[in-house]
């Protein structure tokens, strides 16, 4: 992953930044429309009840945790191996739609100082993602956390195959390991159609990483029985808490997307119309004289 930031957690805007603020604020505010809005909203609130249900199957009917485990990694690695192979397949629009991010995060940030009356941005808004490297880093990353993973559960005495012989459990690893795949037909009817492809299809790195830190977190833990069970409510809370700030942090878009519609620079909107203001009279001349005329001798 390549970065333009500085070592300074804030820069200072240049006319470069105007520059970009000007040429993509009108396309940036267009992807970010009051639907996607409430998708993402909708996606917060999804997580949320696959925390709580996990939460509650898991200290009210019982559920193994080493089950929920493998299928939180079931789940993560599908979707590193559907990201590969979007990739793969449609590396064209992939590179197109991370550049187009990139853009808009540098608007957004541009947004956000304007509002607040501020010369600097943080220097994250200058991060330039490059989805190759992304994409390469998670599936190590995933590869390595899985085999980690095998060979603790093989010293505890577990095998983690023998968790699947449940066929309701087998079943819905199945399905989390198959469910990120559905987005590559999204991709390929919007390719046939000729269609935009909006780039919250498309996330590289994070699972990868994620996985990994999940499996160093069952490595530290120590008790073979309650470790597990304490690592799966840690990511259930943890999930509902990310869920939440993140339901703040889509109030703030909304209102960010307002302000940039309503000062867009460079639309072709006409200014608005001011009254103009009526002529200042005097107040006497617009009363009625009632002095009479005088008669001429």
């Amino acid at each position: 992953m390549r970065s333009e930031s500085t070592s300074s957690s804030q820069v200072t805007i240049t006319t470069d930044f105007e520059r970009r603020y000007r040429q993509h604020a009108a396309g940036a505010l267009s992807r970010l429309t009051p639907a996607i809005l409430r998708a993402q909203a909708w996606n917060m609130v999804h997580w949320s009840l696959i925390a709580s249900s996990g939460l509650f199957g898991l200290y009210q009917l019982g559920w193994s945790p080493l089950s929920l485990l493998l299928l939180l990694v079931a789940g993560h690695s599908g979707g590193v191996l559907a990201e590969a192979l979007k990739w793969l397949l449609f590396r064209t629009e992939y590179r197109a739609a991370v550049d187009t991010e990139n853009e808009d995060r540098l608007v957004w940030a541009m947004v956000m100082a304007y509002r607040k009356g501020e010369k600097r941005i943080f220097a994250s808004a200058l991060q330039q993602t490059d989805p190759g490297q992304s994409v390469m880093v998670d599936s190590y990353a995933m590869a390595a956390a899985i085999a980690l993973l095998g060979l603790q559960l093989r010293a505890l005495g577990l095998e983690p195959a023998a968790l699947f012989e449940d066929r309701w459990w087998l079943l819905n690893a199945i399905l989390a390991m198959l469910w990120p795949f559905l987005g590559l037909f999204d991709l390929q009817m919007a390719r046939q159609s000729g269609a935009p492809i909006a780039h919250q299809q498309f996330q590289p790195g994070g699972r990868g990483m994620g996985l990994l830190l999940v499996v160093a977190m069952f490595l530290w833990l120590s008790d073979a029985a309650e470790s597990v069970r304490t690592l799966m409510m840690v990511i259930f809370v943890v999930t509902i808490l990310v869920a939440v700030l993140a339901g703040f942090g889509l109030k703030v878009m909304a209102d960010q997307r307002r302000w940039l519609a309503a000062n867009l620079p460079g639309a072709n909107m006409p200014a608005p119309i001011k009254k103009a203001a009526a002529p200042s009279v005097p107040t006497a001349s617009l009363r009625p004289s009632r002095s009479r005329p005088r008669r001429k001798k």
